[in-house]
């Protein structure tokens, strides 16, 4: 397993269990370093025995906590559980609650907050949040409004691949930067339209193989740190209601 494939799969697992703001990843000579509160971890996949192994916990300052190695075997996701929970005990931390949303919408409308779970399909999620009824959507964006103004609810993966010129990350936990690096967007992609279409946007990032949904909260484009190829959208709330 590749540096890049392990952190694809540990950074999928970290958002499915709401874990995504407390840690983060970095790629490390052969291995994933794991990095929270102060402390790190190097996973390392030891491909010849079929294990995954944290060959040390340590501070960030440089003093180790543990130098044991923890081995493990089996199922991908399920090692890479394992080891994000031996890591949480290392720091005593608690596991964060997560609301997963499959209930219908009733009258009252549905409450979210960053980190909720929806589960689903593109046009499930819509039908869910809008009363629609449709039977497929394939389009990563689904018009709709706030306060007023023309807005979007936006469904990227924030993954860093390229998909039809265009590559989505979350360079922080409140910034998203939606990059066209295959020469100039076209008129509908352009800046332009973005500031009048969908200056603001509801993010659901897509997660697990395509069949979930975590939300990251309301982001705003900011215009000044945007050009013709780069947007720059801010988070401007945490919560939201439908």
């Amino acid at each position: 397993m590749t540096n890049y494939e392990m952190m694809e799969d540990l950074n999928e697992l970290l958002i499915e269990n709401g874990l995504d703001e407390e840690f983060s990843l970095d790629a490390e000579g052969n291995g994933i370093v794991v990095l929270h509160d102060g402390y790190k971890a190097l996973v390392i996949d030891d491909e010849p025995r079929q294990r995954m192994i944290i060959v040390k916990q340590y501070r960030s300052s440089g003093s180790t906590v543990s130098g044991k190695a923890y081995f493990y075997s089996g199922e991908p996701f399920e090692v890479y559980d394992e080891i994000i929970e031996n890591i949480g005990k290392l720091q005593g931390k608690a596991e964060r609650e997560v609301t997963v949303h499959n209930e219908p919408k009733n009258a009252d409308g549905i409450h979210v907050k960053r980190g909720d779970v929806f589960k689903g399909k593109n046009s499930d999620l819509i039908n869910l949040l809008f009363d629609k009824n449709y039977r497929g959507w394939r389009k990563s964006g689904y018009p709709c409004r706030y306060k007023g103004e023309i807005a979007c609810m936006w469904m990227p993966r924030l993954d860093g691949h390229v998909r039809d010129g265009w590559e989505d990350t979350m360079p922080s936990n409140d910034r998203i930067k939606e990059q066209y690096v295959d020469g100039i967007p076209e008129v509908r992609d352009s800046l332009e339209y973005v500031k009048e279409n969908s200056a603001y946007r509801y993010v659901f990032q897509k997660v697990d193989r395509d069949t979930k949904f975590i939300f990251k909260g309301l982001y705003k484009l900011n215009p000044a740190d945007s050009n013709v190829n780069t947007r720059y959208f801010d988070l401007i709330s945490d919560t939201a209601d439908f």
